[in-house]
């Protein structure tokens, strides 16, 4: 706004009509004021204009400049430190300022990335804290009203009268250690750093566009082979190490005595414990590492991996199968085997409406390693009539076959 005339040079108004709790916002927007312009700038802001702007008036309407005022500085104090030295830094015993919000920065960027899986590994390591809430936990900790009310806490339980005004320096910085050190006790965990490290390496896909790769050999590596050879060493190595403590593991180690269900959780459990640092073996690597070291014994390399085909891959590795072959035809194969046996006992066959349902319940038993009575509400058996189609078809019969299935054709 400029307001010129004989009696009144150039000027520039700068009016608030709203109040600024950002002091650095509060700065910028005075800044504004003290901008120059000469007789011809100030021209084209208005016509009117007479000369070079000589001065500025602000014009407070709502009590900005008695308002409190922050100083906003960005949570991130050290961009170049890693996630994983951030935290190794305050399990040490690091808790300045600056490495304490930069992990807590870190910790809230990242919970808006993962996935709930993820998520919950962390909480469960952390003893039901969530990623989020870690780093929303540290920025508390440094809150400096909480940690005033914390001194005067500490102070009142002692007896002693205390003020925001009388208290102590030491008082202060003993209230702030104790706030940091409730925050910061989840990361004394190794298990609670690791799980975080591993999250974020899981996320984080670093895409070069600068330094293209280009192809200098092509033909069978030496170094491609070693490699799958180590990772089918690790593979073997690891479901023997671990065949008490994961449950998918022990349903093949306790073979044929004390044998329970395997069940979809249960591969996703083995699957999560081999594909994440430092093993980083998935169902993909797997078969391609055996597919390059085994070629003639690896069948289905060109067909897309399931989670279920991690049931061939242990079996392979175990010497229960000397042939490595998607899940899906194994159950095949042995669904064939089932429903002639059955039909040769029971001495009438099946309908075909009945075959039919039974190769659904077949496929679904491919993808998911079992069914149930639940599984029945899946698009692909909902479609067909869902459990009362099915129910009404083999009646009390229905809960048998579905056992003898899940025993015989994942077995």
């Amino acid at each position: 706004m400029i307001a010129t005339g004989t009696d009144v040079k150039p000027l520039e108004v700068l009016l608030f009509m709203r109040d600024v709790r950002s002091k650095g916002y509060y700065e910028q927007m005075k800044g504004r004021g003290v901008r120059s312009f000469d007789g011809d700038s100030l021209k084209l802001v208005t016509n009117s204009a007479e000369g070079a702007k000589t001065r500025f008036v602000l014009i407070d309407a709502v009590g900005v400049e008695k308002s409190l005022k922050t100083e906003s500085r960005p949570l991130e104090r050290k961009p170049g430190v890693a996630l994983k030295d951030l935290l190794q830094g305050v399990a040490m015993g690091s808790r300045d300022d600056d490495t304490v919000l930069s992990l807590a920065n870190r910790l809230v960027r990242l919970a808006k990335q993962l996935d709930a899986k993820a998520q919950a590994r962390i909480e469960k390591a952390s003893g039901g804290i969530a990623v989020g809430q870690l780093g929303k936990n540290l920025i508390s900790a440094l809150d400096p009203d909480a940690i005033i009310q914390t001194a005067l806490a500490t102070a009142k339980a002692k007896g002693i009268t205390r003020s925001e005004d009388t208290l102590t320096p030491e008082e202060i910085e003993a209230a702030r250690a104790k706030r940091l050190a409730a925050a910061c006790e989840p990361f004394d965990k190794p298990e609670v750093r690791d799980e975080i490290e591993n999250a974020r390496r899981e996320r984080e896909q670093i895409i070069d566009h600068i330094n293209l790769d280009q192809v200098t050999f092509s033909g069978f590596s030496e170094q491609a082979e070693a490699q799958a050879q180590a990772a089918i060493k690790s593979f073997v190595d690891y479901i023997a190490a671990h065949k008490d403590e994961i449950a998918a593991l022990a349903f093949f180690y306790q073979q044929p005595y004390q044998r329970r269900a395997l069940t979809f959780d249960m591969l996703e459990e083995l699957h999560e414990h081999l594909s994440k640092p430092p093993l980083m073996l998935t169902t993909e690597r797997l078969w391609s590492a055996y597919a390059r070291v085994q070629t003639s014994a690896v069948k289905g390399v060109d067909k897309k991996r399931q989670l279920t085909d991690l049931v061939s891959l242990v079996r392979f590795a175990l010497g229960m199968e000397g042939e490595l072959k998607p899940f899906a035809d194994e159950v095949d194969k042995r669904f064939q085997t089932w429903i002639f046996r059955h039909n040769a006992q029971r001495g009438t066959a099946f309908t075909p409406e009945q075959t039919e349902w039974l190769r659904l319940m077949k496929d679904h038993i491919a993808s998911s390693c079992s069914i149930s009575r639940d599984d029945f509400d899946y698009a692909e058996l909902a479609d067909k009539g869902g459990l009362q189609k099915a129910w009404g078809l083999f009646g009390k019969e229905l809960d048998i076959l579905m056992n003898e299935m899940n025993g015989e054709l994942v077995a």
